[in-house]
């Protein structure tokens, strides 16, 4: 746990998962607001479970027959609060 800047963490996670959704047909995009602040999470927990909300919807596409796009976007909800929403949009 630590001062974590979440837009490098965003690119490290594409990093991680780009070749594996590119071989089931689905792209990712990633929004994280223009000077974004540091702040304090767990990094190996908060990419366990983005890894897991972004395969459970490649899942959840490959189970009706599409692929998309899967976004991850970053939200400042001040006073330190933030949120990370991860969408897909299955063709």
């Amino acid at each position: 746990e630590g001062p974590t800047d979440l837009k490098l963490l965003m690119t490290e996670l594409d990093d991680i998962v780009r070749s594996d959704l590119a071989l089931a047909g689905n792209s990712l995009s990633i929004k994280v607001p223009d000077n974004f602040p540091v702040v304090e999470v767990d990094r190996i927990q908060i990419v366990q479970a983005l890894i897991n909300l972004i395969t459970n919807a490649v899942d959840a596409m490959q189970t009706v027959g599409r692929t998309g796009e899967i976004s991850l976007v970053v939200e400042d909800l001040a006073n330190g609060l933030f949120s990370i929403s991860v969408i897909d949009r299955g063709c």
